[in-house]
């Protein structure tokens, strides 16, 4: 009977680690998807400033930060 025990407890710690390792990723996923939304907004500004004639110094400055 203690064997079946143990083999529920485990199973439980299992998947309770499993649990936080998942969330673990999802919320690792939010963060690269804010990251990767933040760069593609800069690169925008940026392709829209050159395309405007700004020099590329000078749209640089226009854009850091832009997507933050």
């Amino acid at each position: 009977m203690e064997l079946v025990r143990d083999i529920r407890t485990s199973t439980k710690t299992t998947l309770q680690l499993l649990t936080g390792a998942c969330v673990l990723l999802a919320l690792m996923c939010l963060a690269l998807a804010a990251a990767w939304r933040a760069k593609a907004d800069e690169a925008a500004c940026f392709r829209q400033a050159l395309a405007e004639g700004a020099t590329p110094a000078v749209a640089d400055m226009e854009c850091a930060g832009h997507g933050s």
